[in-house]
This record gives structure tokens, sequence and C-alpha cells, in this order.
């Protein structure tokens, strides 16, 4: 596949659909703190909770089932959930459609990562990965825009249209997908074991790879939901519209930073994250032009770090382990990130500033010791 035709082959739309959807779908729990009022803290963690029990499923059934056999079921999820949402629009049916989108949605975020490493050529590998990555935040900024205009419309038709969108891309993902092969590398590997030794020999990565993950989805989550929820519900759609407006923009760089080294982007990446985070919390002030524009630089971190890291933890593992050892570092992010919601409680506006600021220095210091000692072993491919 070349570069030019990348956007009109079957396997970039089948993946980018479905990553598509997941964002769209995690994006839409947390709002739910802000249209349903009250439980903030429960409605933030909900989405994270249900997605880490997907991406735990997720991990083991592909891993033994195949990616694709695997992708081809989650739309029935998708479509119950849906389904059940628009049947019985209430508390109920709201709840437990609502849960079985998440559920599906960490199925598929994690299955749809892993498959790409063994789909796309290797040539063309990064730069398609960061491509399809950018329509996650291409989900949420389309989520964004609706969160601006949904308190204007009626909470039935509210609830109706977040129903609807799963339901209608999942139909739309199944088609295709139809059109896919499974995995090559997973089928060849399919049913070997790892020894003690080889998990050893992984386990720096894996450990580089669940900080990573831990830093950018708790940055990301805590300044993006709930950040804005907690202390400025009433304009909650500006973080959500400055955070995804600015990553769907700077993702379109993909082809430009997919020719550097993964190791060294990320170092690059987690530096601006972290000095912007920082700058946020120097400047601290909401009605002052400076923490915008300190926003907007941190979420241009966050977006360019984000393509890094999820493309950093799907690769270079063993093929019949890869997607449980992508799972277990999302999972261990998204535990994180409830823990450190729950600590963070009704604590001040500064200290959530501090926490996200010293989280991306974490990921920074990280990114730059995986780069030093180990820079050899992630290259562009």
């Amino acid at each position: 596949m070349t570069q030019s035709k990348l956007w009109q082959s079957t396997p970039f739309w089948a993946l980018s659909l479905g990553l598509f959807l997941n964002s769209y779908i995690y994006g839409v729990a947390a709002s739910q703190a802000v249209w349903l009022k009250g439980h903030t803290v429960l409605l933030l963690a909900w989405g994270p909770l249900l997605l880490a029990l997907g991406i735990g499923l997720g991990g083991v059934l592909a891993d033994y089932l195949g990616r694709l056999k695997l992708l081809m079921g989650t739309p029935v999820l998708y479509i119950s959930g849906s389904l059940l949402i628009l049947w019985r629009p209430h508390i109920i049916g709201l709840s437990i459609g609502s849960a079985l989108l998440l559920i599906a949605g960490g199925i598929e975020s994690n299955t749809l990562i892993t498959y790409a490493q063994e789909l796309i050529t290797p040539s063309l590998r990064v730069q398609a990965l960061y491509t399809e990555l950018n329509f996650v935040n291409l989900g949420g900024f389309v989520l964004a825009i609706y969160t601006w205009i949904a308190p204007k419309l009626p909470a039935s038709f509210r609830q109706n249209a977040v129903a609807i969108v799963p339901l209608l891309l999942s139909v739309l993902s199944w088609v295709v997908r139809s059109q896919l092969v499974e995995s090559v590398s997973w089928e060849r590997h399919r049913g070997q074991n790892m020894t003690y030794p080889q998990f050893l020999k992984f386990f720096p990565r894996l450990l580089v790879s669940s900080v990573f993950s831990l830093t950018n989805t708790s940055g990301f989550s805590l300044l993006t939901y709930a950040f804005g929820t907690v202390f400025f519900p009433h304009i909650f759609p500006v973080f959500l519209l400055i955070s995804t407006g600015t990553a769907v923009m700077i993702g379109l760089s993909a082809p430009i930073v997919a020719k550097w080294p993964v190791n060294r982007f990320l170092v690059y990446a987690y530096l601006l994250a972290a000095v912007s985070a920082t700058a946020v919390r120097l400047h601290p002030n909401p009605q002052g032009r400076l923490f915008w524009l300190f926003i907007i630089t941190l979420s241009a971190g966050t977006s360019l770090s984000y393509l890094g890291e999820d493309t950093f933890k799907s690769a270079h593992w063993p093929d019949f382990y890869r997607s449980r050892f992508t799972a277990i570092s999302r999972i261990i992010g998204l535990s994180g990130y409830i823990l450190i919601l729950w600590v963070l409680n009704r604590q001040p506006f500064n200290t959530f500033l501090t926490v996200i600021a010293g989280l991306w220095w974490i990921g920074f210091l990280s990114a730059l010791v995986w780069h030093i000692f180990y820079g050899t072993v992630l290259l562009q491919e």
C-alpha cells in the first residue's frame, strides 16, 4: 500500500470507523456527569470502569479467538445497547444500554489497535496508525459539538441521538469489516505459550507502556472531562471543543511526525505536554488569555503523545500475546485514572492542575529513560 492509497483502503476505514465510535461512546459516558447532574465522580468513573472491563475481555478473547472474529461479533453488543436505550429510555434501559456500549467499545478499541499492528504493511504502519488514531480525536470533536448543542435539545431527543450514532456506525463497520481477512501473523503463532524468561524480557516494556497509558489517560481525562465538569460545568463544552478540536488539527500532521522514530517522538510530545501543563498551573485564571493559550498547547501535546503511546504499547509483542499485553497497560492506565479521580474528589482547583502537570512530567521522564536505554527497541519499520 502506498501513501496515496491509504485513504482508499478498506482496512484503513474499517479500523478508523471503529476508533471513531469508541471515542464517541467514551465521551458520552463522561458527558453524562454534566447532563444528569449530581454524583459527578461516580459518573466520570462509570465510563473508564466499564471500558476497562471490555478491554480485559477483548485482550483475552482476541488472542484466543482471533482479531477479525471478535470484531465481527462486537457490533451485536453495540446494536443491543443502542436498541435498549431507544426501547427503554429511562434509568434502567439507559444504564444497561450504556454499559453494553462501553463494554463493546473497550473490546473493540483494544482489538482494533492490535489488529492494525498485524494488518498494515510495515513500511506504512506508523503513519497509518497515527492517522487512524486521529479518528479517536475526531470522535471526541463530534461529541464536543453535540455536547455544545445538547442542552438546547429535549432530553428524549438527546438520548435517542446518543443511541442512533453507535447503531448506524456499528452496522456500517460490520459491512466494511466483512471484506477483511484474519490476521495472518496471529494465525501463524496461535496456540504458542510464553516462558517465564521471555516474560521477564518484555517486562520493562510492559512497565513503561503502563506508565504511558496512565499519564495519557489521566492527563487527558482529568483536564477534558473531570476539570470541566467539576469546576466549570457551565462551560464544559468549551473545554471539550478546545481539547478535541486542537487534537484533530494536530493529528493531521501524521505524515510528518511519523517519519521520526516513535521513542524519540514520545520524548518531544511528553515534554510539550509537561511544559504546557506546568504553564497552566502557573497561570490558573480562566479569565486570562494565557490560561486558554496554554490549554491549547497542552491539548496539542496530549494529542501528539496519544498518537505515539497508543502505537508504542501495541507494537513489538509476541503475536499470540499482543492483545493481552496491550490490554494490561490500558487497564492499568484506566484503573489509575479512576483512583486519581477518587483521591481528587472535592480537592481545590489548583490541586487538580498540580496533579495534571505532575502526571505529564512522569510521562516525560519515562519516555526519556526509555529513549536513552532502550531507544533501539522501537525504531521506524
